[in-house]
């Protein structure tokens, strides 16, 4: 597997580790795609090149505009309850008075799932104001049938 994309250089120090990444194939274009997130990789639905940069276009090219495209039920049976700090979203989006976000605080009370979820809701609720002219009613859905599936947890 080799990435294709990524949030920063690879020999650039970056607490970001998410990729966007291929299995090489000798014959043709890759055609199997998916995302790397701090050491946890998802299938994603494309099957070209094009439809991955329309996708990262049609997110406005936030960092982490992949989970969109995951599989509800995927995000949740791999991230739910893991230690939050195996995801780079601590970084950003926790409100969280007094955050080391290099060290574990046994106090805080979420883990990796509320930090995903958190950052979704962030994106529905921030980003049509910040991008007016992007439609974003495909992330909405996909934030909907998200909480739909973890009521069913």
């Amino acid at each position: 597997m080799i990435y294709f994309e990524a949030t920063t250089d690879r020999n650039f120090y970056s607490p970001y580790t998410s990729f966007g990444c291929v299995y090489p194939n000798d014959k043709t274009f890759p055609n199997e795609f998916y995302y790397y997130d701090g050491g946890i990789f998802y299938p994603l639905p494309f099957k070209s090149y094009d439809e991955y940069i329309s996708a990262l276009i049609a997110n406005a090219g936030v960092v982490y505009w992949q989970y969109f495209y995951i599989e509800p039920e995927e995000i949740i049976g791999k991230n739910k309850g893991l230690n939050y700090m195996t995801s780079d979203l601590r970084i950003g989006t926790r409100k969280v008075d007094n955050i080391n976000i290099y060290q574990y605080n046994p106090e805080y009370q979420f883990d990796r799932l509320d930090l995903i979820v958190e950052y979704l809701n962030y994106c529905v609720q921030y980003l049509p104001d910040a991008f007016p002219t992007i439609n974003f009613e495909h992330q909405k859905k996909y934030l909907q049938s998200l909480e739909i599936a973890l009521k069913a947890e």
